[in-house]
């Protein structure tokens, strides 16, 4: 999944926090969290992913 580029789980209700294992999506532009219930803050491997526009 290195090769992703778009991830989109908005309405999930998903629950928890952020995971920092989506930081080794290193081709990842585009992710999509909205609408869940989603805690604590966003973690520094997703903020070091290069093309990921936020």
């Amino acid at each position: 999944m290195n090769n992703l580029g778009s991830l989109d789980l908005q309405n999930n209700q998903l629950t928890g926090t952020i995971p920092a294992a989506l930081g080794n999506l290193n081709n990842l532009g585009s992710l999509d969290l909205q609408n869940n219930q989603l805690t604590g803050t966003i973690p520094l491997a997703l903020v070091n992913i290069p093309n990921l526009k936020y």
